[in-house]
């Protein structure tokens, strides 16, 4: 999987991939690992400010942004919803503002009506969809930066003074006072060190 700059993925589609794409946080942090000497990890970081604070949809699945959205494009075409009037009228259609998509890999996509005029299509992972899970954003910014900081400098990922050290003087964000490997946080970050050691090849 290569490593997307959102702003050349094809327009007019806009994903969150930091956000939402398993795939690409993985080779975000292996591109951190790599660029360390230039500040590689601080750039990571101000990626990160990108996730904000709410509950998440991620996307675990195969398809990398680049084939997903073409896959999309292809699609909106094909019944019509493409240009930036028909793709509104499409979406508000539904009185909820939204539509769902389904993909080759059965996966299903969520769109909205993008805040960007030329990015106007704006997808996310549904929350019902397979290879999705759901989670909060402080502790999937806190999993990036912990494992990222592993990766780059040692240490244990599972150790709750790196976790609450990175919190506190990385990210800003409080500490946390309990920390289960098993669940939560821990999950996240076991989530992140086996994708590691799966998905190779940048």
């Amino acid at each position: 999987m290569t490593l997307p700059d959102t702003n050349r993925l094809p327009k007019p589609i806009i994903i969150n991939c930091i956000k939402h794409h398993l795939g690409y946080i993985i080779n975000r942090i292996k591109v951190s690992k790599q660029d360390a000497a230039k500040n590689g990890y601080d750039h990571l970081l101000s990626e990160l400010l990108l996730i904000g604070q709410s509950r998440i949809d991620l996307y675990t699945g195969g398809l990398d942004p680049y084939q997903i959205c073409n896959y999309v494009s292809e699609q909106l075409k094909e019944q019509g919803h493409y240009t930036k009037i028909r793709y509104k009228k499409w979406v508000a259609e539904n009185k909820k503002d939204y539509q769902l998509m389904k993909i080759p890999d059965q996966s299903i996509w969520t769109f909205l009506i993008g805040e960007d005029s030329k990015r106007y299509i704006h997808i996310h992972p549904a929350r019902i969809s397979p290879y999705n899970i759901s989670v909060y954003a402080n502790g999937l910014k806190s999993a990036i930066a912990v494992v990222a900081w592993t990766q780059i400098y040692g240490g244990d990922a599972h150790h709750l003074t790196l976790i609450n050290d990175v919190r506190k003087t990385k990210l800003k964000i409080p500490p946390i006072k309990k920390y289960n490997p098993e669940k939560g946080l821990g999950k996240l970050i076991k989530l992140l060190q086996d994708e590691l050691i799966l998905r190779k090849s940048l």
